[in-house]
């Protein structure tokens, strides 16, 4: 994503979210690498559509941070499609 490598460089501040913390701090970028992914999904919502790797975390409101990839194992699916169908 063009616009997002263009706008996050080391020495710039970001929001971040501590997992165990559930705290929302300022930190700054000490490094930027660009990975190349063979299998991105599109997940889209109402509002938002964002492409990620199956094992991103996606935070559940009020529950859990969890990953596509955990979804599909756990719920013993063949592909991705049935989870984000319905988000």
């Amino acid at each position: 994503m063009q616009i997002l490598s263009d706008n996050l460089k080391k020495g710039r501040f970001i929001t971040t979210l501590g997992i165990d913390s559930e705290t929302i701090s300022e930190s700054k970028v000490s490094n930027v690498v660009e990975m190349k992914h063979t299998k991105m999904i599109r997940v889209i919502t109402q509002n938002h559509s964002i492409e990620i790797t199956p094992y991103h975390p996606l935070y559940i409101e009020d529950h859990i941070f969890i990953t596509l990839y955990s979804l599909k194992k756990s719920q013993k699916l063949d592909s991705y499609d049935i989870l984000t169908s319905n988000l």
